[in-house]
């Protein structure tokens, strides 16, 4: 968990990213917004771009520690980009400068973690049915895929700027998912 001073400095750069590019923001403009002088923010991180991934790292943590058994698929990745569609023009801003790979990865860990359980599900399913072993790497493959999937659609979100029905979308791509992940692990399975 982040201290208060981290904490701080986190939410004064998503109130700046909500108004300007990451690449128009100093260490001096973060201070500034949190009420802290620079060397604190050099205290707790090298650079605004540690800042960043530090942000990412640190929802990635967030969005695993608040999925439930009880979620469905939907539930579970919808809650997972909360973040990204509460803050949508912060993350655009973040996407389309040099840290979009922290965007990116963000999306696939969470959309991984919301998917893997599910996935796991599915492959003892059909282990029951066919009697079949579904290796690891078949499972590891398809969450991945899939993940992979869900990362594009909302990227492709953010670079359309095409969040209006953002909800709908990706609700209807994992309930797309959850019909042929079976499938999938049965192809994977058995090559």
């Amino acid at each position: 968990m982040a201290n208060f001073t981290e904490q701080a400095i986190t939410e004064a750069l998503i109130t700046l990213l909500n108004d300007r590019p990451l690449d128009k923001i100093t260490v001096s403009d973060i201070a500034s917004e949190c009420g802290i002088n620079r060397n604190t923010f050099y205290y707790h991180y090298h650079d605004v771009y540690e800042l960043v991934e530090d942000l990412f790292k640190t929802e990635t943590e967030r969005v695993i520690g608040n999925l439930s058994d009880d979620d469905s698929i939907v539930e579970a990745f919808t809650r997972a980009i909360s973040f990204v569609l509460e803050n949508k023009q912060a993350i655009t801003h973040v996407y389309q400068s040099v840290s979009s790979d922290n965007v990116n990865q963000f999306l696939i860990d969470a959309a991984s973690a919301c998917l893997r359980p599910y996935v796991e599900e599915q492959a003892s399913e059909l282990a029951s049915e066919s009697g079949a072993t579904v290796p690891t790497e078949a499972i590891d493959r398809v969450t991945y895929l899939y993940a992979c999937m869900l990362q594009g659609i909302v990227v492709n979100m953010l670079r359309t700027d095409s969040f209006e029905d953002a909800a709908d979308v990706v609700g209807d791509a994992v309930r797309a998912l959850e019909g042929s992940i079976k499938g999938a692990l049965a192809n994977l399975a058995s090559t």
